[in-house]
């Protein structure tokens, strides 16, 4: 399955601590390992339900795009984006040589 993430507006780094702290947080960290900051996205408006998606873009930098097929990449592609959306990971490091 695919995941389509832009269905989910992009949630600034404000915005998402003033939701979340201190309430269920005591500090925010938003940044990769790569010091760069993720992406946070959040749709409050479905009848009941949230969506929520969180991703890196990779040692690059760059987003891939919108959309993404599920499953793991090769680890050693650092440029890769990891993406997790609704309580999954939809793009994730694999095992080396796919």
């Amino acid at each position: 399955p695919e995941a389509d993430l832009s269905r989910i507006g992009v949630l600034s780094a404000k915005d998402l601590e003033a939701l979340l702290v201190p309430r269920y947080l005591k500090s925010l960290e938003l940044t990769d390992g790569w010091g760069r900051e993720l992406e946070v996205r959040l749709d409050r408006s479905r009848s009941g339900w949230d969506a929520m998606a969180v991703r890196s873009a990779g040692a690059d930098g760059k987003l891939e795009g919108d959309r993404y097929s599920r499953g793991a990449f090769d680890k050693s592609d650092q440029e890769a984006d990891i993406v997790w959306a609704d309580g999954l990971f939809v793009r994730w490091p694999g095992k080396y040589g796919k």
